[in-house]
């Protein structure tokens, strides 16, 4: 699958679109190339190449002719899994396909095979060189770092869900640095991601020396694409696996055909649907009022995979409601998404305004906590604060949303030493919170659902936002 990102990367536009094997993930695949080809994207003429394991091969070798794949770079992945992120920085800043060739000459795959080498040169021969993945990690941020993408934004994932082919594809296109540390002694399980976000591990240690490093540009804090989990409460706040809790986690570690959906027309160049104008109910101090919202959309995988499943079965319920059980069978809905859509697949925040403009009734709310997943209150020097604050507020604007769901941290919390403690270095209290929301004060910012119990002290407004409690 990385032979389509270097192409979508060669083309400059989308001209290639990989089909997973998987059967779901197939299906909405499909459904998603379905709708981009009857959406009349200009940038879909020529039809754009269809690639699946049956014409894999023949995919690369075209993609060679074109200029778009210069070589290869080689990889075992039955022995040596933990070297695959590594590789894969390689493939993009070498133009190579990734090619697993763990059975060396005699592998079954022909793209391994040696009498290829003059047309598909070996960039790359990953096997045998790093002992471990904090080895091949250190490699990668020492030698080949610099010579990746430097535009605010890495991946970090399970090597396994990179094997599957999920997200590789984005990465060789965008020239991503790509890295997974985590390494037997760290953790119980060497797959879990508990490791970077323990004081004291080497994978913490090589974590940090990427996500700090110089060579970031800093326009923006750092995205970490991918899903750090794991059995520490925390670690899915990969800012809090960080010493000044600057970065944000960019959920995608199951998106799929991401270099060929973000080269599709942007989102503001092509007609889309109107959100519904939001009629509030006149207010009634001696009722109760709910909010229906749908959470999990910051994650892109979700909303590109089961909230498109339920989002039509949303339009079908809307379809068949009737003025006596419209309140029961289409009542308001609110829905989180990830804003970054906007850059990563437009033609997908284009479905969901249609659908929303049909049933008439929902409305968007960006995720946690706004422009990336994180704990805001806790990002420090302030300056970089404020940056967040400010990419979620123009994020809102851009979109025409006007609220995003908060997540944070209070109470008092210990420094995490070399073992499972509490959260590492990061403290807030109703002070703290109440100062970060203050920065969203007359911006397209409206309202804030924040999560109990850090909005139990919280007064109702602050500023022009609402704080609704959640």
């Amino acid at each position: 699958m990385t032979a389509v990102g270097l192409l979508n990367r060669h083309a400059q536009r989308p001209a290639a679109c990989a089909l997973f094997s998987n059967s779901n993930r197939h299906e909405q695949d499909e459904a998603w190339l379905g709708d981009a080809l009857r959406s009349g994207d200009p940038l879909l003429t020529p039809t754009p190449r269809l690639v699946n394991s049956t014409n894999a091969t023949e995919f690369v070798l075209a993609a060679v002719a074109a200029g778009a794949v210069h070589g290869r770079v080689l990889t075992d992945n039955k022995a040596e899994l933990h070297a695959l992120a590594t590789a894969l920085t390689l493939g993009g800043i070498h133009s190579s396909v990734v090619v697993d060739c763990g059975g060396g000459a005699n592998s079954s795959n022909p793209l391994c095979h040696a009498e290829l080498e003059g047309q598909l040169p070996t960039k790359h021969d990953c096997r045998g060189q790093w002992a471990d993945a904090k080895v091949a990690t250190s490699w990668a941020i020492d030698h080949i770092m610099n010579a990746s993408s430097n535009d605010d934004t890495m991946v970090y994932s399970d090597p396994a869900t990179l094997a599957a082919g999920y997200e590789v594809d984005l990465i060789v296109s965008r020239r991503l640095f790509a890295i997974w540390p985590e390494a037997p002694g760290d953790t119980k399980n060497a797959l879990s991601s508990d490791g970077i976000c323990i004081n004291g591990s080497a994978s913490h240690e090589l974590f940090v020396r990427a996500t700090q490093s110089t060579h970031w540009r800093g326009a923006k804090l750092l995205s970490v694409m991918g899903y750090n989990t794991g059995a520490l409460w925390w670690s899915e706040v990969t800012s809090m696996c960080t010493p000044k809790h600057d970065v944000l986690s960019l959920v995608a570690d199951y998106v799929t055909s991401f270099s060929f959906h973000e080269q599709l027309s942007a989102f503001g160049t092509m007609n889309h649907a109107a959100l519904p104008a939001v009629q509030p109910p006149l207010y009634n101090s001696s009722k109760t009022y709910v909010a229906i919202v749908r959470s999990d959309g910051d994650n892109m995988q979700i909303v590109t995979g089961p909230n498109r499943e339920k989002m039509k079965t949303r339009l079908e319920l809307c379809r068949w409601a009737t003025d006596h059980n419209r309140s029961i069978a289409c009542p308001p809905l609110s829905w989180t998404l990830s804003n970054r859509l906007i850059e990563y697949a437009p033609d997908v925040l284009r479905w969901y305004y249609a659908a929303a403009a049909t049933t008439g009734h929902d409305s968007f709310l960006t995720g946690p906590s706004g422009f990336g997943y994180n704990f805001p209150s806790a990002i420090s020097p302030p300056s970089k604060q404020a940056n967040f604050a400010h990419a979620t507020a123009a994020a809102a604007a851009e979109l025409g949303w006007e609220a995003y769901v908060h997540w944070d941290r209070i109470g008092p919390t210990t420094p995490g030493p070399a073992g499972p403690a509490d959260q590492p270095n990061a403290s807030s209290d109703t002070a703290t919170l109440e100062a970060y929301i203050q920065r969203l004060n007359q911006t397209a910012i409206k309202g804030v659902f924040m999560r109990f119990p850090e909005s139990m002290d919280l007064p109702d407004q602050i500023g022009s936002v609402m704080v609704i409690k959640a």
